[in-house]
């Protein structure tokens, strides 16, 4: 079904480090997941993903987003930066803040190897993450290149595990 309602954007570029450790588990935690991984999915933005289940890692990193900011989210959205570069291969090069350009053929270096190098502070290599998701973000919704091969790199990512969606209205995610 497609609606002229839909309207995607992304939040403020901030690190998960941003939101401070919750005291107590921000939702309440199965018996299982407690016995796996302890309370920290619950406690921790950079903790969410211990458990394989994305759906759940989205429900408590927008859990813990709205007891920090006081916004409710309706979705997370996880791309890695292969499925970033599929997105790339559509879009066309996106600036990174360091000055590169990225690309479909170095997307890949860019972000797995290049912050590291380059950025020796830890906020500089979070900047630098959500800099390059937001100017990708932005050309895709923007239209930026050829879209059909843009969204065919989404697709792909997420054939592949490589990007994931979790939306918190029922009815949506299961559409999905």
């Amino acid at each position: 079904v497609c609606s002229s309602d839909l309207h995607m954007t992304l939040g403020p570029k901030q690190s998960a480090a941003t939101v401070p450790h919750c005291n107590t588990p921000v939702l309440p935690l199965t018996p299982e997941e407690t016995a796996l991984y302890g309370t920290r999915p619950a406690e921790y933005t950079q903790d969410v993903n211990l458990t394989p289940d994305f759906a759940r890692s989205g429900q408590l990193l927008a859990a813990m987003w709205q007891q920090h900011s006081g916004h409710h989210i309706d979705g997370v959205f996880s791309i890695d930066p292969v499925a970033l570069s599929y997105v790339l291969r559509g879009t066309g090069p996106v600036p990174a803040n360091n000055g590169v350009m990225l690309t479909a053929q170095n997307a890949i270096g860019q972000l797995l190897n290049a912050p590291y190098v380059v950025f020796g502070a830890y906020n500089d290599q979070e900047d630098y993450f959500a800099s390059a998701v937001h100017n990708v973000f932005d050309a895709l919704v923007h239209g930026q290149g050829d879209a059909g091969v843009a969204l065919k790199g989404v697709f792909d990512g997420m054939d592949e595990g490589r990007a994931m969606v979790w939306l918190a209205a029922p009815t949506e995610q299961s559409a999905l």
